[in-house]
């Protein structure tokens, strides 16, 4: 496996990604036949170059929040975040992220299946973008409401992922300020039952029979 530039005719230059191997051999050992494969990189390159720049501008806006560009390599395992998430994960900013040492065994256990199911339908191009909130237990021992968005930006030849990005978010406040107004919510509605239920008990009904005499 190789990559390589190549220059075209009108001068420009192309990246390209070469992937052989010898298929026969010669009696003595020596390469007989080599089949391989020769795929065009420009656009690749392009969008890779762009997204770094944009990965990086955000980066730097979202320094020192619990917020981050994430980039998971599917054939390494490894995931791309800030230091600061780094940290927040309990792992060392020199030390390799893995997701599945570092990041999926942090996932809480309720909501596990439902990430797996959402990531799935995601690498098997059954949906376009990844958008999911979940628990994730973090340096400090606690779980934190994460929302977690991305999509697939690198494909094989055959359609297999080899590469996501995205943004991961802490919405921890959010989700505690949503439990808030729901509980608050619940108070003020039995707070109203239990006044109208004693509104309609202290109404009393008076039935008056008058002597005819009186008429």
């Amino acid at each position: 496996n190789h990559h390589y530039r190549l220059k075209k005719q009108n001068g420009d230059w192309t990246f390209l990604h070469s992937s052989a191997k010898v298929y026969d051999y010669h009696p003595d050992g020596r390469s007989k036949t080599i089949v391989g494969h020769e795929r065009l990189l420009d656009k690749e390159k392009q969008f890779n170059s762009k997204l770094k720049g944009l990965t990086d501008k955000y980066t730097h806006s979202l320094s020192g929040k619990l917020d981050t560009v994430w980039e998971w390599n599917l054939s390494t395992d490894e995931v791309y975040v800030s230091d600061v998430w780094k940290e927040a994960f309990g792992v060392d900013k020199n030390e390799t992220f893995l997701f599945k040492k570092n990041w999926g065994p942090r996932v809480h256990p309720d909501d596990a299946k439902d990430m797996d199911s959402t990531l799935v339908s995601l690498l098997k191009q059954e949906r376009e973008y990844y958008n999911n909130e979940y628990r994730i237990k973090l340096s400090d021992g606690l779980y934190h409401w994460c929302l977690i968005r991305g999509s697939v930006y690198e494909r094989d030849n055959n359609g297999r992922a080899l590469k996501l990005v995205g943004i991961l978010s802490d919405i921890s406040i959010q989700k505690q300020k949503e439990l808030e107004q729901h509980q608050l919510f619940e108070q003020f509605s039995m707070a109203m039952h239990s006044t109208k239920s004693s509104c309609v008990e202290s109404v009393s009904y008076t039935h008056l029979t008058l002597p005819t005499s009186d008429l």
